[in-house]
């Protein structure tokens, strides 16, 4: 997989709409293998995750994948 940027937006019941550049890096070595990083937009998609992170570890999970852009 070649390194490519794309928007990712996960909507969770605590952290709200998020909004990610997903940056998918290429191991040397290991063309199969690849790392994906996941970086807010902006202040607001900051905020929303460091609320995720914060709630209890119970409610961190279910969260909504929805292809955009």
């Amino acid at each position: 997989m070649p390194p490519r940027n794309t928007r990712k937006v996960f909507r969770h019941a605590v952290g709200g709409v998020m909004h990610f550049q997903a940056s998918y890096l290429t191991i040397p070595g290991a063309p199969e293998a690849y790392i994906v990083v996941y970086t807010p937009e902006g202040a607001e998609d900051r905020r929303a995750l460091e609320r995720l992170v914060a709630a209890p570890a119970d409610h961190r999970e279910s969260c909504v994948h929805r292809a955009d852009g």
